[in-house]
């Protein structure tokens, strides 16, 4: 990982998100993009990811648990039950049944998703979801948007290790979510509420061209501050839609809470009602 100062390194360019990596002396690192050197890549991606310290389905990469970060040290990490062999090939937990039953259809919760529509299908049944889908609808047809499911081989190709659980990606004039079908529906619906916030965000695009143009111009300090501010109200405004839809997805089965405190248990599911700010600064790495 280069430093961020342009006089040691006057060839650093922004690139889309790569890996995640501990921050050292000189060197950073960002929930939203990473930095190489600009022979290699030179194009800016905004990229807004849920951790695994948000959501776990996999043992040994949560920072402040088991293991690190990759790039820190010991990732990536062990526990007494597992040693991941590839750091993009996923670990699928399941738990016991649980079904949302309508007059149309019925919701396998436990089930994978196999398709984002089923999980915007599950949303819907909801007011909060409703709302939001309606939202990302109308923002739809002014910018394309694109559901690309997120494979072991493209998680290896992105660098999204299995710590991801979704991401948001926005290049300047497109935007893409990445999604894993093979995760649970139950599980996939509270991640497409928080990335679907994040493409309705007003604050993206403007954060987006704010710090492209603070890299440039300002020291690292002021660009660094500017950077952590962002990020910080960014995830706020997504973990609030998150926390808007939670009790509503829970009223549509008793089992629902079960279902995820099963995940919490079995798996390190990370996911708290509400979601405090200690919460994201911690997952966010953030001061």
């Amino acid at each position: 990982m280069p430093c961020l100062d342009h006089e040691k390194n006057p060839h650093l360019k922004p690139i889309r998100y790569k890996n995640i990596a501990a921050p050292q002396k000189n060197k950073v690192i960002w929930p939203f993009f990473v930095y190489k050197n600009a022979m290699q890549i030179s194009q800016l991606l905004l990229v807004i990811f849920l951790l695994v310290s948000q959501f776990s389905l996999g043992h040994g990469l949560h920072p402040e648990g088991i293991g690190g970060w990759p790039g820190s040290p010991g990732w990536p990490g062990t526990d007494p039950d597992h040693i991941p062999k590839d750091p993009f090939k996923k670990d699928y937990h399941r738990v016991s049944a649980c079904v949302v039953h309508t007059s149309r259809k019925s919701f396998q919760l436990h089930r994978p998703a196999n398709s984002y529509t089923e999980a915007l299908e599950l949303l819907s049944l909801t007011r909060t979801g409703r709302q939001l889908i309606s939202e990302f609808n109308k923002q739809n047809e002014k910018t394309p948007f694109s559901f690309v499911e997120m494979h072991t081989e493209l998680r290896r190709r992105m660098g999204f290790v299995t710590s991801i659980g979704a991401a948001y990606v926005f290049d300047g004039s497109s935007q893409t979510i990445y999604y894993d079908p093979l995760d649970d529906l139950g599980l996939l619906a509270l991640f497409m509420a928080h990335e679907m916030m994040h493409a309705i965000d007003p604050d993206v695009p403007k954060s987006y061209f704010e710090e492209t143009d603070a890299y440039k111009n300002l020291p690292e300090d002021e660009y660094l501050a500017i950077r952590h501010r962002n990020t910080f109200r960014i995830e706020r405004r997504a973990f609030d839609m998150q926390d808007r839809v939670y009790p509503e997805l829970m009223r549509l089965a008793s089992c629902y809470e079960r279902y995820l405190q099963e995940h919490r248990d079995e798996s390190g599911l990370k996911l708290y009602y509400p979601t405090p700010d200690s919460y994201i600064r911690e997952a966010y790495r953030l001061p």
